[in-house]
C-alpha cells in the first residue's frame, strides 16, 4: 500500500466532523511534513529504548518525560509531537511512513 503524507492528512480529516476538520487543517498547516517522517524514522539516541524509532516508543515512556522534562532541541520537540500523536490514537497512520 502506497501511503503518502497527503493520504495521512486525508485519513485524519475523515475521522472528524467538518468543523473539527477545519481546526485540524489549521494545526496540520503548522506541522512540517518532515516532522511526520522524522517521527516515523528517527531512532531514540539514548536510554532504555535506544535504537527504537520515536513512533515505537511506549506512551508511558513519553509521559515519563512530561514529568521530568523532555530533552532540549529537535529531539524533545519531536518526542512531544509523538506523544500528541499517541494520545490521540493516530500512531497507526504514521507506521506506513516508516517503510518509505
Amino acid at each position: 500500500m502506497d501511503v503518502t503524507l497527503g493520504t495521512v492528512c486525508i485519513c485524519l480529516i475523515h475521522s472528524f466532523s467538518l468543523a473539527e476538520s477545519f481546526v485540524l487543517l489549521d494545526k496540520l498547516a503548522m506541522i512540517e511534513q518532515q516532522d511526520l517522517l522524522k517521527v516515523a524514522k528517527w531512532e531514540m539516541p539514548f536510554g532504555r529504548y535506544q535504537g527504537r524509532t520515536l513512533i515505537d516508543l511506549p506512551e508511558e515512556y513519553l509521559l515519563w518525560f512530561v514529568d521530568r522534562g523532555f530533552p532540549g532541541g529537535e529531539l524533545g520537540r519531536l518526542m512531544q509531537f509523538t506523544l500528541e500523536i499517541k494520545i490521540n490514537g493516530l500512531e497507526s497512520l504514521i507506521y506506513p511512513l516508516k517503510e518509505d
